[in-house]
């Protein structure tokens, strides 16, 4: 889903893509940089799209980086 900001993701950087997507699972290595995907009303149009991946630093902090929060339950049987 592309919104008006960027969004962190649980990743770490990996510079191979295919590196870092195996199973879905989120990828953790031993790096400074994380992940963020998609762009923000401040970005040209090449970026804003969900594939689109930059790496920043764990403390960096812009107006145009956000992130979702999920709530995930089991529905009642019946």
């Amino acid at each position: 889903m592309l919104f008006r900001s960027s969004e962190w993701v649980a990743d770490t950087w990996s510079d191979s893509l295919p590196q870092a997507i195996r199973n879905g699972a989120a990828h953790h290595a031993d790096s400074p940089f994380r992940v963020v995907r998609g762009g923000s009303y401040a970005d040209g149009p090449d970026q804003v799209r969900s594939a689109y991946r930059e790496k920043v630093t764990a403390d960096h902090k812009s107006r145009q980086i956000g992130f979702r929060v999920v709530l995930a339950f089991n529905a009642p049987s019946q």
